[in-house]
């Protein structure tokens, strides 16, 4: 192999190397796109989860859980949602007051772990029950939050963060008394 040659495959070995290298960048930012557009899907649908806002809940569903009363925030979680019980652990030193219902699905003994992490003031259903209630509700992803006042539907919200719970319980000092909140 002559020295000319030998130059031309370093060449063309650096070439492919530099290539390689655009590729796995390019790859690792298309994930990173799919990831961020994954999180941010929440915040764009928002109005498709839940009842709509000035929405009756259903009759059975206000005996069953007492919504047609007190005003009242009802959060849905998980037994399995890594987020849902950072919320939950968040809302014990957040000093929660009363009128929340935490809805945890999941079986009975996970369930019971994530209550553990809520304040005492805030009320538990868990499965079966809670499965019901979401589904009544028409709640489809965890964490969410739902404000009920006097049997109807005045305000819901993805819960990113224990704030974003403060700002169901605000809503009802709103001008127009009902809102979608989508997350900060």
């Amino acid at each position: 192999m002559t020295g000319l040659q030998e130059a031309l495959v370093v060449v063309l070995a650096l070439w492919l190397g530099v290539l390689t290298l655009v590729v796995v960048l390019l790859v690792r930012q298309l994930s990173l796109l799919t990831v961020r557009l994954s999180f941010a899907a929440p915040y764009v649908a928002a109005d498709a989860d839940g009842l709509d806002i000035g929405s009756p809940v259903p009759s059975p569903l206000n005996e069953q859980v007492a919504l047609d009363g007190e005003p009242r925030t009802l959060l849905f979680l998980s037994a399995t949602c890594a987020p849902c019980r950072e919320i939950a652990s968040a809302l014990s030193s957040k000093g929660v007051g009363d009128g929340v219902l935490a809805v945890i699905a999941g079986d009975p003994e996970s369930a019971g772990a994530v209550s553990t992490l809520l304040p005492s003031s805030v009320e538990t259903v868990v499965d079966p029950e809670a499965t019901q209630v979401a589904r009544a509700l028409q709640v489809t992803s965890v964490p969410f939050g739902l404000r009920v006042e006097h049997g109807i539907v005045s305000a819901k919200a993805y819960l990113h963060a224990p704030e974003d719970l403060d700002r169901l319980d605000f809503a009802k000092a709103s001008t127009t008394g009902a809102e979608t909140l989508v997350g900060s």
